[in-house]
């Protein structure tokens, strides 16, 4: 009986480290939103301008900019695929976005895998904002 109680202690204590960093990682997304919201007042003064500005995070494991959040996949598909969500078209080829996470490396300017991502990251938040001003 012993055991089992140790056993369910620790996995109380799993569940409520799990939920705490998830409140971290809420409160961190909120944090970023804020101040993008910041940023985006202060670039709607100089509209006349046509600067765009666009923050992205390159983590390791995720991409963040103001509006997503997906994990740092990509995967050069063979063929044209049948469904275009998450995919990324880029010189000819066709690029997965978002799927399995990538091996972490000594930097992330080894192969072209970040550059990808940060060209998906621009279209998404592009085509949220081209969305955003048609309403």
């Amino acid at each position: 009986m012993l055991r089992e109680d140790c056993r369910d202690a620790h996995m109380n204590n799993v569940v409520q480290a799990r939920r705490a960093s998830r409140s971290k990682i809420r409160e961190r997304i909120l944090s970023i939103k804020e101040r993008t919201k910041v940023m985006t007042k202060k670039s709607e003064r100089h509209s006349s301008s046509n600067i765009i500005v666009i923050g992205i995070d390159h983590g390791w494991s995720l991409i963040k900019t103001f509006d997503f959040i997906f994990t740092t996949g990509v995967k050069e598909l063979t063929t044209q695929p049948a469904f275009p969500n998450h995919i990324l078209e880029f010189e000819n080829k066709y690029y997965a976005i978002g799927e399995k996470r990538l091996i972490v490396k000594d930097t992330k300017v080894e192969n072209e895998n970040f550059y990808l991502l940060t060209l998906a990251a621009i279209a998404m938040e592009l085509r949220k904002r081209e969305t955003c001003s048609n309403l």
